[in-house]
């Protein structure tokens, strides 16, 4: 509901948490409470998706799709979340595949002839029993900067999937397989 795309939205609507990307695309930094991270090091903020934690500093650049909730949990989270976690943790959480089939669309276009693309699609392949979910994301721009001679530097090209089947095998047992792909190809960032 609130438009968010990425952390660095997260970002800007929460205090004491801040989101930096580098000169180089997937090369960040997050920080909460000022607890900060190096350049290239790992991330002082645990990044957790659907209880999973994602180890990798540069997984938080990627576009955020699918999802159902988002909260930022400010101090140490260690006892939860293990290492990575002394400022913090942002939680994510993907919405859940459905018992009615459902889907949705979102296209937009921006400056720097940027093109996106969002499609989710849900529902049960055996009612009650077996749900499935699909959604993927891409995004292309040719950038808004040039070297000095005419080329694009900051042109980007990305592509997200992901998917994932529920099986309710009892009334309290049941098996949840999810699979993520993305893939960034960019240039470099402005960065200042």
């Amino acid at each position: 509901d609130a438009g968010v795309r990425g952390i660095n939205d997260v970002a800007a609507m929460t205090s004491n948490l801040n989101y930096m990307n580098y000169e180089q695309p997937g090369v960040v930094a997050v920080s909460i409470r000022g607890i900060s991270q190096l350049r290239i090091g790992q991330a002082s903020v645990a990044f957790v998706v659907d209880g999973v934690t994602v180890y990798n500093p540069q997984e938080f650049s990627q576009e955020l799709f699918d999802i159902q909730q988002i909260e930022v949990l400010k101090g140490p989270q260690g006892a939860l979340y293990g290492i990575n976690s002394i400022g913090g943790a942002i939680n994510i959480t993907t919405k859940q595949p459905s018992n009615e089939i459902e889907g949705m669309v979102r296209l937009g276009y921006a400056k720097g002839n940027e093109k996106k693309a969002f499609a989710r699609v849900s529902g049960p392949l055996v009612e009650d029993k077996v749900l499935f979910s699909v959604s993927g994301n891409y995004r292309k721009t040719d950038g808004l900067l040039n070297d000095i001679y005419g080329r694009d530097v900051d042109a980007a090209e990305e592509t997200g999937l992901r998917g994932r089947l529920v099986f309710n095998l009892a009334d309290n047992l049941t098996a949840d397989f999810r699979g993520t792909y993305t893939r960034l190809d960019a240039g470099a960032l402005y960065f200042a």
